[in-house]
């Protein structure tokens, strides 16, 4: 058994104990995982600047469409609104779902991925 999969039992077993499920990851999260050079693991264990990136994107491309459909001719006016509320926007989003989460995990009492 190789320390990967070692450290993967024992956060099953944690979150098991703890009242979680983890849902498998996806073939294209494991694969983008491996490409950024990380090992798949369960999302409470995943590094917390991989966890901003997840809602951050997302969030991202949603609130460029959303105000480039119902702003187009604001933003043709005047862009500074559009750029500000993106540059604004986005990383508040971010940083309060990070938040958030961990806020969720500390108070499930796991582990780090590094101690288990």
């Amino acid at each position: 058994m190789s320390e990967h999969e070692r450290r993967l039992a024992a956060a099953q077993a944690e979150m098991k104990a703890a009242g979680l499920s983890a849902r498998p990851l996806s073939h294209a999260a494991i694969r983008l995982m491996q490409m950024v050079g990380e090992e798949p693991r369960p999302w409470p264990y995943l590094p917390l600047h991989l966890r901003l990136i997840a809602y951050g994107l997302p969030f991202g491309l949603v609130w460029i469409v959303v105000n480039i459909v119902f702003g187009w001719r604001g933003i043709l006016d005047d862009p500074t609104i559009f750029l500000t509320s993106t540059l604004l926007g986005i990383p508040i989003y971010t940083l309060l779902m990070g938040l958030i989460e961990q806020q969720r995990w500390c108070r499930k009492g796991l582990s780090r991925w590094e101690e288990l």
